[in-house]
């Protein structure tokens, strides 16, 4: 979208204390010499942070901002000086031009549809109008709290390296880290200056014809173009795979030449530059804290007349490879895990009858960005082989859907009636390990039912307790900053006797959507008849492999969960009922005499409490620090690993985001009751408004 920035006011920051006069003539470099005059830009959004007991105010971020800023300068004291001829900085302390500004709209419109040339608008100056300056600096605000930090590094003065160990240290001492990187300013004794009378560096700058567009690489393309182009490296000494960089290189220069080059214009010469870091390539290498420019472009010649190609014409047939390898390994796999190719009979046993695994491939008619970027619940089921209660007798169903740009999304449905999500993904990277040709596999261990013996159950059917016409899923993205402000919003709500710890990050986020849910759905306590009253009860999925005696080891395979009831007091004065105390302490009461009684059949099921009148249960699932992103079938991790729509009411699952200590929450709800708890003032507060995955 376009951006209005007004400039409110102008400031010139210097160092806190006066360079010494015998620092006060820096001479430039031989490669600062021939360095372009141009500023390097880098634009640092940040979003409010709601949960900062400081409660910064726009005036207090900037006062924090201008000081660091000045007590950084003193130590990249030539940053605070002014060039003078492409000889030397005059480290005279005159200082660092400083701007605030105002931004007339959202930080999330922004970072959520980013407009290159529009991201201009918040850096002080043109990019080529350097003048004597080595660095400027804008701080731009915005109404919802969040702001975007910009600042401009004379390429005269240093290289890339050099402008990010400048931030760093400058936040470091924002924070009041003691230990940050202290620049070495020796770069003129290496490379020695010349005299280049008559030389003028230009800056390359042709502002009328030229665009900037951004495009994204999943990690899953970036591994599709290493494949590719692995096998057409040539030479011997070449024929390691391509890094991420040269593979990206590689496709946009040739993708480039092949939509721009005309036909019959074999005659132009192409060239390819990049840049490379010098400290490396020095006898000695130099530290990384060397400051200036240390780097230098590298030129190649391209030959157009070579027959390799750098294309994805090869795709197709990667695809087919894949899907073989898909199959071959899952074969293999099922030797390992063989219940799982068997049938179910009568609640009692699985017949091991080697029948199979269902396995689909479909088609997908978009791109994976698409389904990534804007992820519904719903539409994700359709890349599931079955119906999420059509189990039958199958304990396995495997689907294998293939987008038109090449990407692939594995689907797959275990039965709850064989595994819990441990034993689930205990499969999922065995199998994944098998595909690599990995030989250190972890064996399932079958053992479950000589420590939990089966029980004559006659007349109890294991409902699914799926509700299909009136449910729904949302995904939510709580980022790490939310979550630690729950964390600390939480801390004083558990009783001292049981303040083992401060919350978790799963209680803090149960504790706040379950209180959520009831300020959304029920009516306050005491203006109910206490015969109307609902009763709650909170669910929390426990692990019994920890909890044995001895304890089991994770490679027991089977259903090994438990999951003990909570009732918060709904009288309770405390923040959130005092959700977190019952949940502990009703985890507490699973322990060695609990798991005793389970396998004496003392406890061996309950009646789904939902099911009564009266009682509203909620039922909250972790699969955060499982390894769900160890998925590594040969062509790299996933990308996003998720859920789908489970149509089943008042379940909330958390699974952690791949980057960030961000939680996803999948919550599941009847559609009235979803309607009312999106609508909640407090819930939209604080959950992350940016979906993406990646």
């Amino acid at each position: 979208m376009k951006v209005e920035v007004e400039v409110v006011s102008t400031d010139t920051i210097k160092p806190s204390s006066p360079t010494p006069h015998h620092l006060r003539n820096y001479q430039l470099s031989f490669l600062d010499q021939i360095s372009p005059p141009i500023f390097m830009p880098l634009v640092f959004f940040f979003e409010a942070d709601h949960g900062d007991q400081n409660n910064f105010t726009n005036a207090a971020m900037s006062n924090q901002f201008k000081k660091s800023l000045s007590e950084t300068l003193t130590q990249f004291y030539p940053l605070a000086g002014r060039v003078m001829d492409n000889l030397q900085i005059d480290c005279n302390d005159a200082g660092v031009p400083y701007f605030e500004a105002r931004a007339n709209c959202r930080l999330s419109e922004v970072v959520g549809d980013p407009i290159p040339g529009e991201l201009n608008k918040f850096l002080p100056c043109e990019l080529d109008d350097i003048r004597d300056l080595p660095m400027v600096i804008q701080v731009t605000f915005f109404d919802c709290g969040g702001l975007v930090l910009s600042v401009g590094f004379s390429h005269k003065v240093a290289d890339a390296l050099s402008f990010l160990m400048f931030v760093k240290s400058w936040a470091g001492t924002a924070r009041g880290d003691r230990h940050r990187p202290c620049p070495c300013f020796g770069s003129s004794t290496i490379f020695p200056q010349k005299n280049l009378s008559g030389f003028k560096p230009t800056t390359g700058i042709v502002k009328e014809k030229i665009v900037t567009k951004r495009f994204v690489f999943t990690a899953a393309k970036i591994a599709t173009l290493r494949d590719n182009y692995t096998d057409k490296n040539g030479a011997e000494e070449y024929s390691r795979p391509p890094t991420r960089i040269e593979a990206l290189s590689a496709f946009i220069w040739s993708r480039f030449v092949a939509a721009t080059q005309a036909k019959g214009d074999s005659g132009k010469i192409y060239t390819v530059l990049h840049a490379v870091n010098l400290r490396t390539r020095i006898d000695p290498p130099l530290p990384e804290y060397y400051f200036g420019n240390i780097s230098r472009v590298a030129i190649a010649v391209a030959s157009m007349d070579s027959e390799e190609e750098c294309s994805f014409s090869d795709s197709k047939l990667d695809i087919v490879d894949r899907s073989n390898q898909l199959k071959q390994s899952l074969s293999d796999a099922l030797t390992r895990f063989y219940p799982l190719a068997g049938r179910t009979r009568a609640n009692l046993y699985i017949d091991c009858n080697d029948e199979g695994v269902p396995y689909v491939e479909a088609q997908v008619q978009c791109q994976l960005s698409v389904v990534v970027k804007q992820p519904e619940p719903a539409e994700l089921n359709r890349l599931l082989p079955c119906e999420l209660d059509n189990v039958g007798d199958l304990l396995l169903a495997i689907q294998v859907n293939i987008f038109g740009c090449g990407g692939i999304a594995v689907g797959l449905c275990i039965s709850h009636k064989i595994a819990d999500a441990l034993s689930l993904f205990m499969f999922i990277n065995g199998w994944a390990a098998t595909a690599r040709g990995d030989s250190d596999i972890v064996s399932p261990n079958f053992g479950l039912a000589t420590i939990f013996p089966p029980r004559k159950l006659s007349g109890f059917k294991p409902g699914t307790g799926i509700y299909k016409d009136k449910c729904v899923t949302k995904r939510f993205v709580f980022n790490s900053s939310m979550i630690a402000f729950l964390k600390r919003k939480y801390t004083n709500s558990i009783y001292a006797e049981n303040a083992r710890s401060r919350p978790s990050r799963t209680e803090a986020l149960s504790a706040f959507i379950w209180s959520r849910f009831v300020a959304a759905t029920q009516g306050k306590e005491e203006e109910e008849e206490p015969s109307k009253r609902l009763i709650n009860m909170v669910c929390q999925l426990v692990n019994l492999r920890t909890r044995t005696d001895p304890p089991l080891p994770e490679n027991y395979f089977g259903n090994i969960v438990s999951f003990p009831m909570a009732t918060p007091s709904m009288d309770s004065k405390e923040d959130c009922y005092g959700v977190i105390n019952s949940i502990r302490e009703a985890i507490k009461k699973v322990d060695g005499d609990y798991v005793k009684k389970l396998q004496g059949g003392e406890e061996h099921f309950m009646e789904d409490p939902a099911k009564k009148g009266g009682v509203v249960s909620f039922t909250f699932s972790s699969l955060c620090r499982f390894p769900i992103y160890e998925a590594d079938f040969g062509w790299g991790k996933p990308v996003w690993v998720a859920s789908a729509s489970l149509t089943k009411k008042n379940v909330v699952l958390f699974m952690d985001t791949k980057v960030g200590n961000g939680i996803e929450a999948w919550i599941n709800m009847e559609e009235e009751d979803m309607a009312k708890f999106q609508s909640d003032k407090e819930f939209l507060a604080l959950f992350s408004p940016i979906q993406a995955c990646i």
